[in-house]
């Protein structure tokens, strides 16, 4: 709903729904004038954090589905499998949009894993190996220089 909604909304800031995002904190995370899920949030009497959120989950899920072998199954996986949680699907998601067969090995290990601490782990630490982005090893450089 967030989505079809967002990208209808013309707005003259210069970003639209192909502009990346950087990772930020959950906190920083949330653009708080977004007028559209600011409207879905008032329709359906939640936050509109909680309508990003949710955005931010759903395009995780297409994108380790994307990366899948068998789509449906990695769904399912994400979906319906209680070990995972949120958080570690937008990671997982990440993972995937970074490097797709990473995302599959993960997303391997995942149906395997006995209990959600373990799942957590697992996503954790393959998150923890992804390439940082550029700006944050600029700002690393600058930091360690300046000292």
């Amino acid at each position: 709903m967030y989505e079809i909604r967002k990208k209808r909304s013309r707005g003259g800031s210069g970003v639209n729904q192909h502009t990346k995002k950087e990772e930020l904190p959950h906190s920083e995370a949330i653009p708080q004038s977004n007028a559209t899920s600011k409207k879905i949030a008032n329709e359906l009497n939640v936050s509109h954090a909680t309508i990003e959120r949710d955005a931010q989950f759903s395009r995780a899920v297409q994108k380790v589905a994307q990366a899948s072998d068998d789509p449906v199954e990695a769904r399912q996986v994400l979906l319906r499998d209680n070990k995972i949680t949120a958080k570690d699907t937008v990671k997982l998601g990440a993972i995937a949009e970074a490097n797709p067969v990473a995302a599959k090995n993960v997303l391997a290990q995942v149906k395997q894993a006995p209990t959600p601490k373990a799942v957590n782990a697992i996503i954790r630490e393959a998150h923890q190996q992804m390439p940082k982005p550029e700006k944050e090893l600029e700002a690393k450089k600058r930091y360690t220089d300046a000292c």
